[in-house]
């Protein structure tokens, strides 16, 4: 598995919340004009909630 990739069995929606926060802090310093141009994309992405389609999506992503 590679750093920084998200399997659905490894984080649930406040964990993901969480970590995109702190990525986006990391960030911010360097490449804060990136992160205004993505503001619309990064907030979709931190308000997307996938923990109730869990049971469902999950079998068509395990290996």
């Amino acid at each position: 598995m590679k750093e920084g990739l998200i399997t659905l069995s490894q984080k649930h929606n406040s964990e993901y919340q969480e970590q995109l926060y702190l990525k986006m802090l990391l960030h911010y310093e360097m490449q804060k004009s990136r992160l205004v141009a993505l503001d619309s994309s990064i907030s979709k992405l931190y308000l997307l909630n996938l923990d109730s389609l869990l049971p469902i999506i999950k079998p068509l992503y395990s290996f």
